[in-house]
């Protein structure tokens, strides 16, 4: 298995209107299609082939 290398980029800071008039520039479709795109990856670099389902918990709890 390979290891990855850890990248360190230097770059100035802004303060992200850039970034937020980009993006609201976009439908809301394509900036979900994106949050998807991104949450796939994610859970693809922690190994899953599918993403986890979100666990459902139930307490019954008797009162009186």
């Amino acid at each position: 298995m390979r290891s990855i290398k850890p990248v360190i980029m230097i770059s100035e800071q802004d303060n992200g209107t850039d970034s937020r008039s980009f993006w609201m520039s976009k439908t809301p479709a394509e900036r979900v299609e994106a949050v998807e795109t991104i949450r796939e990856h994610y859970y693809s670099m922690l190994g899953y082939t599918e993403p986890p389902r979100i666990k459902k918990i139930m307490k019954l709890i008797r009162i009186g």
